[in-house]
């Protein structure tokens, strides 16, 4: 798995399970209660999974050296910004930002082979 991947999984199932939250309701507008009932345990299986995986990408971006690094990649992945709202909030052009979440998945990718 790449530094990438492995960054962007919480992110993932947030929106299959927000994917199956609107699913839900869809179900419950036509009146489907029991069908719709029936996706309860899959979304709560979701959103134990992603608060799981959260928590462990949290954890890896904590042993990054760089500050920078760290706030860029949670920002892009945990948050799920754009880089042009990232390069605004950090205060840096967004040519700077492609570089420090570049470095910062650098390092993350050599914390996962280690």
């Amino acid at each position: 798995m790449t530094a990438q991947e492995y960054l962007s999984y919480p992110r993932m199932l947030a929106e299959r399970m927000e994917r199956l939250i609107r699913v839900q309701a869809f179900l419950r507008g036509r009146g489907e209660n029991e069908r719709a009932q029936q996706l309860s345990p899959d979304i709560l299986k979701l959103e134990k999974e992603r608060a799981h995986w959260r928590k462990r990408v949290e954890g890896r971006l904590a042993l990054l050296p760089d500050e920078q690094e760290r706030f860029a990649l949670s920002l892009r992945y945990l948050e799920g910004m754009r880089s042009e709202d990232i390069a605004e909030t950090m205060s840096y052009c967004e040519r700077q930002i492609y570089r420090i979440l570049k470095r910062g998945l650098m390092h993350i990718d050599y914390l996962l082979a280690s």
